[in-house]
């Protein structure tokens, strides 16, 4: 499949690479061999499920001291916070941030130790002849599982999404581009550092669609979509296992730190 040209800087890690496997056929019993470049969309599954649970996964860091709780002068049970989210920068590419966080804490025999997460950001550039937007979505609970507050075992779905377009002088999209990844917690156990959430246990259930069309190659359009889950294996590893309407099978050891990805 012939992919968008890079437009710009801030494409997702991997994205390109991920997706610009060979155009096929629409109909199925035509189609080629896959040819999907799973190395790299593994690295994009991981590291987005990584970076969108560090960003969210906040709510018992600076209690290492067990403050939290519901005779604490803190947060009280049931207590809801909300903060929007609205920015605008202004250049060369204008850049538009929206989203809005629900925070609310939770308690369970008297201590405040859960909460839940419903989370939303929307990120849009636009500049001469393209517009790009990436949103994540996050609506999962989360519950300390020590005294210290700072393990913790999440629960819920979170969602992550790109889509770019090309447009000519007249404004007609010409290419256009678009991913988005689904993702099931199942007990998804997280430590919190100093360096942020450290995953060590759990699994996530996932699901990836690609749409892809442009005046050449994807006239008529082209999608396909990857399903599978993916396990924490600590030291920095996540485990990408994949299955698909194809048959394909394979699994994928991804470092979240270097982005280094192997095949198993």
């Amino acid at each position: 499949m012939k992919h968008l040209i890079k437009l710009t800087a801030a494409l997702t890690i991997g994205l390109s690479l991920a997706l610009s496997s060979c155009k096929k056929a629409d109909s199925t019993a035509n189609k080629p061999v896959d040819r999907t470049d799973y190395n790299a969309l593994s690295k994009q599954i991981a590291l987005s499920f990584y970076k969108s649970l560090n960003s969210g996964s906040r709510g018992f860091k600076a209690s290492s001291t067990g403050g939290r709780r519901v005779n604490s002068t803190g947060p009280q049970c049931g207590d809801v916070v909300v903060t929007p989210t609205n920015s605008i920068q202004i250049g060369d590419t204008t850049r538009v941030v929206t989203g809005n966080t629900v925070f609310t804490y939770l308690c369970n025999g008297g201590v405040l130790n859960e909460y839940s997460l419903a989370d939303t950001l929307r990120t849009q550039e636009t500049g001469v002849g393209f517009e790009s937007i990436y949103t994540t979505a996050q609506n999962y609970s989360t519950r300390a599982v020590d005294v210290s507050y700072l393990k913790s075992i999440s629960n819920g779905k979170m969602s992550v999404g790109y889509f770019q377009r090309k447009v000519n002088n007249n404004g007609v999209t010409t290419d256009q581009l678009s991913w988005a990844t689904h993702y099931t917690l199942v007990n998804v156990a997280v430590t919190q550092t100093v360096d942020g959430a450290v995953i060590t246990g759990g699994q996530a259930n996932f699901t990836s669609t690609v749409y892809h069309k442009d005046d050449v190659i994807d006239i008529n359009g082209w999608s396909d979509e990857h399903i599978g889950y993916i396990t924490f294996q600590g030291n920095d590893i996540i485990k990408v296992i994949f299955g698909n309407a194809q048959g394909f099978t394979g699994t994928y050891l991804v470092n979240i730190k270097t982005g280094a990805a192997i095949q198993l």
